[in-house]
């Protein structure tokens, strides 16, 4: 290759620059007085009363409640039974 290396001319760009806002103005304009209602006093509303509505369950028959001779008794438990291991001593101390 002969000859300097040239590239891409560089133009430095203007960074950050944000073209101007444009408002553009609108036809609505106030008549009158602007009214606010102050905020007065509520009354306290009064509370509906309770009504409970009758169901239809019923209990037919007689009625057997708990056995009372039910006792919690611990139960039985296996004798834990040791076994003896092979392991030997051999040889002299």
């Amino acid at each position: 290759m002969v000859g300097d290396f040239e590239g891409k001319p560089r133009e430095d760009a203007p960074y950050a620059e944000r073209a101007p806002v444009k408002k553009h103005p609108d036809n609505l304009h106030m008549d009158g007085d602007f009214y606010v209602p102050s905020p007065g006093e509520t009354p306290r509303g009064e509370r509906a009363p309770l009504r409970r509505h009758d169901d239809n369950l019923r209990i037919t028959g007689e009625f057997t409640g708990k056995e009372e001779d039910y006792k919690v008794v611990r139960g039985e438990r296996v004798e834990i039974s040791r076994r003896e291991d092979n392991l030997h001593m051999d040889g002299e101390w």
